[in-house]
């Protein structure tokens, strides 16, 4: 009886981020990390779906997908396609995945050498690395001084709201 109320089946997402510098631009990739738990076995498959262009102020410049956003009556819906090429378009719905997902899970080890000269010493991968989801692109837009500090001191729920 008790090997009936076990949970046998479980699909659930994340959503990924890494942030890539190129010239003047910064790029994030986003990227959806779909697990399956199923009879005591996780099988996960990772896929990117967007980019995220900014300019050197980290103001956004363009959105894009890529085929393996799905338009449905319903809305878009990211799903894996394997034999599909990744057909780069510009985002032309409102509720396209990109433009309502702001928070992810960030690639904080790159972070120290894709940043701007002054978050040098804000350790704000370190923030990244403890919080699990978080908005950077506002972090780094709307940076305070107070929140290298509170890194620092290891408040990192506190320096992530503030």
């Amino acid at each position: 009886m008790l090997d009936q109320k076990r949970l046998k089946y479980h699909k659930f997402n994340d959503y990924l981020s890494v942030l890539e510098k190129y010239k003047n631009y910064y790029i994030q990739r986003i990227y959806m990390l779909e697990s399956i738990y199923n009879n005591k076995k996780i099988d996960s498959t990772c896929y990117e779906f967007g980019r995220i262009i900014y300019d050197s102020s980290f103001n956004l410049l363009h959105e894009i997908i890529n085929d393996n956003v799905v338009a449905t009556t319903s809305g878009n819906w990211v799903c894996y396609r394997k034999d599909s090429e990744y057909n780069w378009r510009y985002n032309t719905s409102y509720n396209c995945p990109v433009s309502y997902l702001h928070e992810f899970i960030y690639y904080p080890y790159n972070l120290k050498k894709v940043l701007p000269e002054k978050y040098r010493y804000s350790k704000l991968w370190t923030l990244v690395s403890k919080v699990g989801y978080c908005d950077l692109i506002y972090l780094l837009k709307n940076y305070n001084y107070s929140v290298e500090l509170l890194i620092k001191y290891g408040l990192y729920n506190l320096a992530f709201m503030s």
